[in-house]
C-alpha cells in the first residue's frame, strides 16, 4: 500500500493541475473530464492528505513488523481488545 500511495501522486496531481474529475460515461465506463473548476479543491485537499495516508501505512506497517512491546504505543489504539483486531 506504500508504494501504491507513492505510485499514485503524480496522477492526483495532475488532477489537481488540469481541475479533472473522473465519472461514468455515456457507454458504462469511467471518463476523464478536464477543466472541472468544482473538483479543484477535492483534486488540491488530496495532495497533503496522501502524505497522512502514506504515513498512517508507514506507521502501521512499522508497529507490526517491531511489534507492539517497546514501542511505548500500543498495537491497536483505537480498540481495547485485542479479540476485535485479530491480534494476541
Amino acid at each position: 500500500l506504500l508504494v501504491l500511495t507513492a505510485v499514485v501522486y503524480p496522477a492526483n496531481i495532475d488532477m489537481a493541475i488540469n481541475d479533472v474529475v473522473v465519472k461514468p460515461g455515456d457507454n458504462g465506463r469511467m471518463e476523464r473530464v478536464e477543466g472541472v473548476k468544482a473538483a479543484r479543491s477535492v483534486n488540491l485537499l488530496r495532495l497533503p492528505l496522501q502524505f497522512v495516508m502514506a504515513w498512517a501505512i508507514r506507521r502501521h506497517l512499522r508497529l507490526r513488523l517491531l511489534g507492539s512491546e517497546g514501542a511505548g504505543v500500543p498495537c491497536c489504539p483505537l480498540i481495547d481488545r485485542h479479540e476485535l483486531c485479530g491480534h494476541d
